[in-house]
């Protein structure tokens, strides 16, 4: 039954971030259509900062890990003690810094992978706010007298219908 219950909480949290994507999605076809080209880029510049935020950390451990074992001066075990301290009590700091400092032990490339693994579902949202913004804009109708609203006001759409007849 947990289970039940766990995936009922997975399906509604999808549906609430589906109905959030697609408000989204509508309030950048808005923006996208106003006149200004600056509306219009509000989200897909917000959507790629937060994807750099959220990328950085991780390809900065990927990084940071492969330099700290690449470099065996970098690895607590390897450095040497100061004058006057036991080795033991070394050993037992050294011990304590690399807990505290989560310094990696192994390079399996986790970071590196997962990073990889986000990036492609990170930039969909920027992707698609990109795409609608460039088809508004192309599809955009050209000011007919010079108006740069890009929209053809109420007499200008009665002149239109009196010229098709």
């Amino acid at each position: 039954m947990g289970m039940n219950v766990s995936f009922v909480l997975f399906f509604v949290a999808g549906l609430f971030a589906l109905a959030a994507f697609v408000g989204l999605c509508v309030l950048q076809v808005f923006l996208s259509r106003k006149p200004s080209p600056g509306p219009g880029l509000v989200l897909p510049i917000l959507t790629f900062a937060l994807t750099v935020f959220l990328l950085a950390p991780i390809l900065l451990s990927a990084v940071t890990k492969s330099i700290i074992e690449s470099d065996p001066r970098t690895v607590p075990s390897a450095w040497e003690a100061p004058d006057g301290v036991p080795r033991e009590k070394w050993e037992d700091v050294m011990e304590m810094e690399a807990r505290a400092a989560e310094l990696p032990q192994t390079s399996d490339g986790t970071s590196l992978r997962v990073a990889v693994i986000l990036i492609p579902f990170l930039f969909i949202p920027t992707l698609v706010y990109t795409v609608i913004y460039i088809v508004c804009r192309v599809t955009r109708k050209k000011p007919p007298s010079g108006d740069s609203s890009g929209y053809a006001t109420p007499t200008e759409w009665k002149k239109m219908n009196i010229q098709d007849l």
